[in-house]
């Protein structure tokens, strides 16, 4: 159920799949994210202002040089690796979105390999419908016993900026992702998948939360 859970997951993201050893063709923060049709929910928990990374988003932990290390560490955890591609935009307005995004991720996959459903500084970044997904698949993967850890590439693109709605496209690859069980075993049919998303994000108190993730039909290369 994995693969569900992440086109959304991641996305993807929650999309990305962690639903507990089931089948599973999308990333566990993805997961929930495949509900076609449902907009965004501009009425959820104002989070945190995500904060600027340095370096961060011109390049993943393995796809090109960070600035600094500072930058590398930011995009790595204990147990998972977030691989940016492309690059970040240059109009502050898009970047400000652009940025958000990444910690979204960042935070989420930290969530994903505790796994934990009341982990505050993802829940600080989204808002409904995309919250409540990705907390369900949590608690699903919490009462497996079942975390994901690995290696989550993204490639956003910054589509739009209006008002307080901006638009990504990014095509989630989170094959190098897995489920493991308590004793630290794989889980089988725990790898992750590949999925095209336009991802919403709402304006909430100053700050960009991730609201909604879908399957979209984009080319990814």
């Amino acid at each position: 159920m994995r693969a569900r859970a992440l086109a959304g997951g991641a996305v993807a993201a929650l999309l990305l799949s962690g639903c507990g050893g089931g089948e599973r063709d999308e990333p566990t923060g993805l997961a929930a994210s495949t509900d076609a049709g449902q907009t965004a929910d501009q009425t959820g928990d104002q989070g945190g202002t995500p904060e600027p990374d340095d370096g961060a988003g011109e390049s993943g932990t393995t796809t090109g040089e960070p600035d600094d290390e500072s930058g590398e560490a930011a995009n790595q955890g204990e147990d998972w690796t977030l691989d940016i591609g492309g690059q970040p935009p240059e109009a502050p307005a898009d970047l400000a979105v652009y940025e958000a995004y990444l910690e979204y991720w960042r935070a989420d996959l930290e969530a994903l390999a505790i796994p934990d459903p009341a982990y505050q500084p993802f829940l600080d970044l989204v808002v409904d419908p995309q919250r409540q997904r990705v907390v369900e698949s949590l608690e699903r993967m919490a009462a497996d016993g079942v975390r994901t850890i690995g290696t989550m590439s993204i490639e956003p693109l910054v589509v739009s900026v209006s008002g307080p709605i901006a638009a990504i496209q990014d095509c989630l690859d989170a094959r190098e992702t897995y489920d493991v069980d308590d004793s630290g075993a794989e889980v089988p049919d725990g790898r992750g998948g590949q999925a095209a998303v336009v991802v919403q994000l709402a304006q909430q108190g100053g700050a960009w939360l991730v609201s909604d993730v879908q399957e979209s039909d984009h080319d990814c290369a």
